[in-house]
Order: C-alpha cells, then sequence, then structure tokens
C-alpha cells in the first residue's frame, strides 16, 4: 500500500511539471540566456553524438571570449576531431566574426580568410558539430524569434554531476522538437538534443564548463608549424587587371560623399567625420595580424614622413581588434604615429571595405577622392600623387600638418 502511494504520489509531481506554465519554461530560458550575456568567458569540452541515418561523433574543447570591440560578440577557438563514415577530420581554428583562421595541414598553410571564402572541411565541422552555435548569438534560444507549439519544464537531470532543469520546445508536427538541459546552479547549458526522428538525433554535451576563466590572447592565435606558410588577407597574388583596377583613380560616377563616422582615438578623444572637413584625409582600415598589413607597416611609416609638411590627416581604423593593447603593439613595432581610431567594423562596412589594407582618400569638402588596396612599392607613391593633385586644386586650405601627430593614438 505504500509502495503504491509513493508511486502514485511520484507520478502526480511528474505529471504536475510536465504540465506546468509554459511561463516557468520561457523564464529557466530567459535566465539562461542572461547568464550567458553577462559571460565575459566560456571554456568547456563538447562531445557530439549523432544517431541520425549516418553515425558521428565529434569530441573537442571551445573557448570563447567576449569581444570588448563588439559587445553581444565572441572570438572562438575550436579544436578536436570528428568521426565521420569513412573519414575522421581532425579541426583547429579561430572564428572572429566573420574572420577565419586556420591550418591547412595538407597544403602545409595556415589560412585566414573571411565569410564565404573561408571555405574548408575543418570549418564546416566546427560549425556545425563543433560546438553549440546558439551560444553565441544574442537570442540563444530564439525566444524572440520563433513561436513554439509547446514550451515545458519536464523534470530535472543530473548532466556530468551538474544538476539541471530539462526544457523541450516543440514547434509543431513534422518539426524538430529541441530539448535544453540547463543548469541550476549557473543557469548556463550543459546538453542540448534535437531530435527529429528518424532522420536526426543530435546530442551536443558540455563539460568541465569554465566560466569567466582568463584567457589569454595567445589562445585565439594560431601559430604557424615549421615549414608551413602563412596564406593570410591581402597575401594572395592579384592579377595585373586586379592591380591595375585597385590603383585607377576614381570616375565622376564613383566619386561619393565620404560616410560619416564617430570613433574613439587611444586617448579617449572622439573624432567625427565632421570635424575633418577642410582637411584632405587618408582613412587606412586593416587587421593588423594580417600578412599584407604587416608587409604595410614600413612603406606606411615613409609616407608619414612624407606627408609631415602637407596639410593632410592620417587615420587608422583597425578592423576586428583582438585587444587595443595588441593594436597597438603593431603601431609600436613599426614606429607608426598616426592617429589610431578604435571600435571601427562598422565603419569598414559602410565604406564598403573588403581587402586589407584599404586606404581611402578624402578631399575637404568630405567627398571619396580615391581608394586602393596595399599594392608593395605602388599604393603609397600613388596617394602621394593623389593628395598633391588635390592640394594643387584646392590650394594649400587652412588646415595644419598632423599627418605625423601622436597625440591622438
Amino acid at each position: 500500500m505504500l509502495r503504491s502511494q509513493i508511486f502514485v504520489a511520484g507520478l502526480m509531481a511528474v505529471v504536475s511539471v510536465a504540465h506546468a506554465d509554459p511561463e516557468q519554461a520561457r523564464r529557466r530560458l530567459e535566465e539562461s540566456a542572461e547568464a550567458l550575456r553577462q559571460a565575459r568567458t566560456l571554456s568547456f569540452a563538447i562531445t557530439l553524438e549523432a544517431k541520425g541515418p549516418y553515425k558521428i561523433h565529434v569530441e573537442g574543447t571551445v573557448e570563447l571570449k567576449r569581444q570588448k570591440r563588439a559587445a553581444g560578440f565572441w572570438i572562438a577557438r575550436l579544436k578536436g576531431k570528428s568521426e565521420l563514415p569513412g573519414m575522421e577530420i581532425a579541426y583547429d581554428l579561430v572564428i572572429d566574426g566573420d574572420l577565419y583562421t586556420w591550418i591547412d595541414h595538407d597544403a602545409k598553410k595556415v589560412m585566414q580568410r573571411i565569410g564565404k571564402a573561408a571555405s574548408d572541411r575543418q570549418i564546416t565541422i566546427a560549425k556545425q558539430y563543433g560546438w553549440i552555435r546558439s551560444l553565441s548569438t544574442i537570442d540563444p534560444f530564439d525566444l524572440a524569434t520563433r513561436t513554439y507549439e509547446t514550451m515545458e519544464l519536464v523534470g530535472r537531470e543530473t548532466i556530468e554531476g551538474v544538476e539541471c532543469d530539462v526544457i523541450v520546445l516543440r514547434e509543431g508536427p513534422d518539426r524538430a522538437t529541441k530539448t535544453w538541459y540547463i543548469s541550476t546552479g549557473d543557469h548556463l547549458p550543459r546538453r542540448m538534443r534535437i531530435d527529429l526522428s528518424p532522420m536526426m538525433d543530435d546530442t551536443f554535451t558540455m563539460s568541465k564548463l569554465k566560466l569567466n576563466g582568463e584567457l589569454s590572447e595567445t589562445v585565439f592565435e594560431i601559430a604557424t608549424p615549421e615549414g608551413y606558410t602563412e596564406d593570410f588577407l591581402g597575401n594572395v597574388p592579384n592579377t595585373a587587371d586586379q592591380l591595375a583596377v585597385m590603383a585607377a583613380p576614381l570616375n565622376a560616377a564613383q566619386v561619393r560623399e565620404a560616410p560619416s563616422f564617430e570613433l574613439e582615438a587611444t586617448d579617449g578623444s572622439t573624432v567625427k567625420s565632421e570635424d575633418l572637413r577642410g582637411k584632405v584625409v587618408v582613412l587606412e582600415f586593416l587587421l593588423t595580424y594580417s600578412g599584407a598589413s604587416r608587409r604595410s607597416g614600413p612603406e606606411m611609416k615613409a609616407f608619414l614622413e612624407a606627408v609631415a609638411d602637407k596639410p593632410v590627416k592620417v587615420l587608422t581604423i583597425p578592423v576586428r581588434e583582438r585587444s587595443r593593447e595588441k593594436t597597438l603593439e603593431f603601431f609600436e613595432k613599426y614606429e607608426l604615429t598616426q592617429t589610431v581610431l578604435h571600435g571601427g567594423d562598422d565603419t569598414a562596412r559602410i565604406y564598403g571595405v573588403t581587402k586589407y589594407p584599404m586606404y581611402v582618400l578624402v578631399d575637404a569638402k568630405g567627398m571619396v577622392a580615391y581608394e586602393t588596396g596595399y599594392i608593395p612599392g605602388q599604393s603609397f607613391q600613388a596617394l602621394l600623387d593623389e593628395i598633391d593633385s588635390l592640394l594643387g586644386a584646392e590650394g594649400d586650405g587652412d588646415s595644419a600638418s598632423d599627418g605625423g601627430a601622436s597625440d591622438g593614438k
């Protein structure tokens, strides 16, 4: 009799939880989303077991660090190995926004590409199987973007020694059911299962999770093995036709008003594009850790010396900064003294920058007069010629030279 009472009581408790107010499940997920938003760093081991038509096993590590330059976004280091039908693929890559860096062992190269140009099996495996992609989005559980038919808190389960709330999300018939296991302690996920039998049954499990531990910048740097070369952005050889286009002056149809921006200089001051009217301005967009940007350093130093006595303002806008300290090390290494502006990712986008370094010459009226990518031995001379042409047409203007000024860096 006692056993029957206990069984009935337990069954009623399970039913009660399973039919709880969906808002209870939503609150748990919202707490988890907030915990993820507040996290500065996350490190964990990840495993995937896929039991659909093809058996897939992936195991590896994930290290995430919140970007200072872009709140809400992470830089990620993903390392591991995958066992796919008929093959094994190891992966090791860094994902920083849409910039990918990885080692191609077959070609003996360290590769670096942006967006769709980053094509490799390692990237496909790491993005799809090597980590829980939801963790890096602003809406990790799709609470704002999806309508769930049911959302239930169905009980608790221990995952890798961590007590978790189990929350089941269903979008409707013939749609995948997603189950999240959320820690009752730190509110961070520990497991996620996607089930659309018999086509899909994927289970991601996180273990050894460390929240807000110290992650050095070297974690997100892929060293070049001995005997390997670097195939970084800007290292890809250009054809003669491409070089001609990149170095060609803008025609009348291409001349446009320079997009406005407002960015912080290293000294804490604010630089607004509107305040630069009346001056000839050179905007340099670069990735300080790309091969082409490193090669351009000595030429930029000579360029700064060449415009030191001209009414020209040189502003460098580093893109995808890993840290301000790392950025400034680049300028110190090459003894560069131009003003450096931080947080310029959006500015690069509105200027249509697709190759680094990129140089944009803006005239005293705020119009884009010339732009070029980096061509060793050619770009800076072309810029000087265009500057002399502008100054000859506009006169010396009323601007003092500050091409080599260092107070803004």
